[in-house]
């Protein structure tokens, strides 16, 4: 296809996508893989990709076949396609390529997503309502209970790490800090001094754990 000519504003707008893929990669879950091109050089079309274990493509890579043989389809009109076909290897997916837009409604890229069925349902689930990422310091910022946050955070992290047998039960409490720590619950004040006292432990100890993880938190 002619390669096309980006303005800034073009190229803005796909800027725009690419802090998108990182927070809808962490909403979908590792069985979707999202991909990102640019149609201003084809030979170099991907932007960036989340998941991207599936196809062992990384950005810099050309546009797949599959995003080309769409393309024709949908770039008059901005619209999108969405279907199930076959991956590479033989598995089932569920593909869609949304078009993007950008000056004089051009079309300038694709957003295109990809959901594998190799996963299992219970790994759904758990992606989904057992062991969410959470930013809880936006929530703080506008006026939750912070208090009640944390007793939250720590009752399901506790309830995870007794369900796994391969945490020795020396070693839970370290387990249970590290996950809090990902899910970011020591950006909230006094969260040491909470967790201490839901966890039955010395502010000392969390402080040692924290330490051991690279947390950092908040007094």
């Amino acid at each position: 296809m002619e390669q096309l000519v980006f303005t800034q504003a073009d190229r803005a707008v796909l800027a725009s996508y690419a802090s998108m893929l990182d927070g809808l990669g962490a909403y979908l879950g590792s069985q979707y893989e999202l991909v990102l091109y640019s149609l201003e050089d084809t030979g170099r079309s991907v932007v960036k990709i989340v998941n991207g274990q599936y196809t062992g493509r990384q950005a810099g890579a050309p546009i797949s076949g599959i995003a080309m043989s769409i393309l024709d389809h949908i770039q008059d009109d901005g619209g999108y396609i969405s279907y199930t076909t076959d991956g590479q290897h033989g598995e089932k997916l569920r593909f869609i390529a949304i078009a993007i837009q950008g000056e004089g409604r051009r079309t300038i890229g694709l957003l295109c997503i990809n959901a594998y069925r190799n996963a299992s349902p219970r790994d759904v689930m758990e992606h989904y309502f057992e062991n969410p990422v959470v930013l809880h310091h936006i929530a703080a910022e506008k006026g939750g209970d912070v208090e009640q946050m944390i007793r939250d955070a720590v009752c399901a992290a506790r309830q995870q790490v007794e369900k796994d047998a391969a945490v020795l039960p020396s070693m839970r409490n370290r387990e249970i800090i590290a996950r809090l720590k990902e899910q970011g619950v020591f950006r909230l004040k006094n969260a040491v001094v909470q967790v201490a006292d839901l966890l039955g432990i010395s502010k000392n100890t969390v402080y040692m754990h924290l330490r051991n993880t690279g947390a950092h938190s908040r007094e």
